[in-house]
């Protein structure tokens, strides 16, 4: 048996974010829904604390908290891509980590397509 050829990851080589592709997050969140004032709050906090290198230039933010909506109205997240592309979510309705999902898939997508226009994405592995 030979011996087997260690590979070496290069530290922070391989670090993305779900929001790197992001250029627009527009929360309107009603008050009635439990786990939307929750996803609301996390996404604050993460704005809060999240490396600058991965936020896209222009980058906007707007949460609103409709206490003018009647308890079944939904809670919307409604996110805009670098290439256009724009995704609503009910956040009653769905799990982030579905949602989360669905963000992935398409930054992958758009990666994929920045890629073949030549447009280099490579994060600085200094930050």
């Amino acid at each position: 048996m030979g011996k087997k050829k260690a590979t070496m990851i290069f530290k922070g080589s391989l670090k993305t974010h779900w929001i790197r592709y992001i250029t627009n997050i527009k929360m309107d969140v009603n008050p009635a829904h439990q786990t939307a004032m929750k996803e609301s709050m996390q996404m604050l906090r993460l704005l809060n604390t999240i490396s600058s290198k991965y936020i896209q230039p222009g980058f906007d933010y707007k949460m609103n908290i409709r206490g003018d909506l009647s308890y079944y109205s939904p809670s919307i997240l409604h996110l805009k891509f670098v290439n256009g592309y724009e995704r609503k979510y009910h956040l009653q309705d769905s799990l982030f980590g579905a949602i989360l999902q669905e963000i992935n898939y398409i930054n992958h997508t758009v990666e994929y397509e920045r890629s073949m226009n030549g447009q280099d994405d490579e994060l600085d592995d200094e930050a």
